[in-house]
């Protein structure tokens, strides 16, 4: 049986990336380098979205899969802001 490693995803700019779809512990034979960041806090997603333009296969590793804007976090518990304001899905931050 033959599997694919990775596929193309068409961001709204038109560029393409290359995100590796494959299941834990499957070596993967591909000859462009590999980028494993670990957290998906600020530094985290800036460096995956400036490392989306290169030629290099990403790990995005987190605890969760949601980004949490912390500076916000303190209107939330006064009932200003709802949960669902500051909390946002990691992939849907990528996919931008």
């Amino acid at each position: 049986m033959r599997s694919s490693c990775s596929s193309r995803v068409e961001p709204q700019g038109g560029a393409q990336r290359s995100f590796r779809i494959r299941p834990w512990g499957v070596p993967c034979r591909s000859r462009t380098p590999e980028s494993v960041i670990l957290g998906a806090g600020f530094g985290g997603l800036e460096v995956t979205k400036a490392l989306g333009r290169a030629p290099v296969e990403i790990t995005l590793i987190d605890r969760q899969n949601y980004h949490c804007f912390q500076p916000l976090l303190y209107q939330v518990a006064t009932a200003a802001l709802s949960p669902v304001d500051i909390a946002w899905p990691i992939r849907h931050i990528l996919h931008r």
